[in-house]
């Protein structure tokens, strides 16, 4: 079964539990391309629950590469590189702007 981005027009509440769905469905192989955190984590994680973690392969398109993110013992998944560092410098952007609007409004 092939799924294209089944997080579309989802908000969180929603992709999580469409992860933990999809991780429960157990008579069929699944291929599934997301950009979604939630999902990945979701799935990740129920898999892991249910002891089933080894069932599990995430890969990653990076620079036109397909290369295998490391899923740990315990669940945790390595650093989805063309997300988490992408969301993180934004946050960060935003971050600093309100703490400098922050300052500047209390002088």
């Amino acid at each position: 079964m092939i799924i294209e981005e089944p997080e579309i027009n989802l908000h969180a509440d929603a992709e999580i539990r469409m992860a933990k769905y999809l991780a429960n469905i157990r008579d069929k192989n699944m291929f599934i391309t997301t950009h979604s955190e939630w999902i990945v984590m979701g799935v990740t994680h129920e898999l892991n629950r249910q002891g089933r973690l080894r069932d599990l392969r995430i890969y990653e398109i990076r620079s036109g590469n397909v290369v295998e993110v490391p899923i740990r013992e315990n669940g945790e998944v390595g650093t989805l590189e063309t997300i988490t560092p992408v969301r993180e410098e934004y946050l960060g952007k935003i971050i600093e702007e309100v703490l400098s609007n922050e300052q500047g409004n209390n002088h």
